[in-house]
């Protein structure tokens, strides 16, 4: 799987070329992935609010990222599923400097294959008050994940549908692996970030790893509103543009 390989210094790589054609243009954002320049720019601010604070049925709620180390497990998975896994797994404590194994025993974020008979237990589990989740009608997807409420240690699963075409099966396990650490967000259409339930990367983009270090920055934590964070990350972004 070829995925961006991140240094520290993205976010800073990247708020320079935005700034370079906001110099040209007015505009703070600008598709900066080739083959993205028919698509308008976002604002990166803009950006992180959307996957940040928005679930992916574009609901508002409260930051949310992990504190703990990230132990990874897989179940149903084949040997190339469970490499791209590991390998995303590893991508993503990389960018978020959270330690990363895999630990089938006490694991934190588990990542299932199966068929719908196979999903269905672990869709129970996560119903509540007792309702039978539906596969076909949860959101309408091959794949999706779901996070443990406030309160908790981090904990997340991965529900990903067996036999999807080998794009469909990457974008999954990209975008499900990811939007658990806290970007929830969806931006259909784009094919400049994972962030999207149709037409986006099916690898973790520039912008994806900017969306992330900007989440994990130390200033930023778990439960904080919008109107308390989006002034610390519009000065995170502000640092960079410098």
């Amino acid at each position: 799987m070829s995925e961006v390989q991140p240094e520290r210094a993205s976010i800073r790589s990247v708020a320079r070329r935005i700034r370079s054609v906001a110099i040209l243009s007015g505009l703070l954002a600008a598709s900066i992935l080739s083959g993205c320049n028919s698509q308008p720019p976002i604002e990166l601010d803009e950006r992180f609010l959307l996957v940040g604070f928005r679930d992916d049925m574009g609901m508002p709620r409260e930051l949310y990222k992990w504190t703990a180390p990230i132990r990874v497990h897989t179940e149903g998975a084949t040997k190339d599923q469970r490499r791209m896994v590991r390998e995303h797994a590893e991508l993503l404590g990389r960018v978020t400097g959270l330690p990363v194994s895999v630990d089938p025993v006490d694991p934190n974020l588990v990542v299932l294959f199966g068929n719908e008979e196979e999903l269905q237990p672990y869709l129970d589990d996560w119903a509540i008050g007792g309702d039978r989740l539906n596969w076909p009608g949860f959101f309408r997807s091959e794949c999706f994940a779901g996070v443990a409420g406030p309160g908790h240690d981090p904990f997340a699963m991965a529900f990903i549908l067996q036999d999807l075409p080998e794009r469909k099966n990457r974008l999954c396990i990209v975008q499900e692996m990811t939007q658990a650490l806290g970007l929830f967000g969806d931006i259909d259409g784009r094919s400049d970030t994972s962030f999207a339930s149709w037409g986006g990367a099916d690898r973790l983009t520039e912008l994806d790893v900017v969306m992330l270090e900007i989440l994990y920055d130390p200033r930023l934590r778990s439960g904080m509103s919008e109107s308390v964070a989006m002034p610390i990350v519009r000065q995170i972004i502000a640092e960079e543009l410098r």
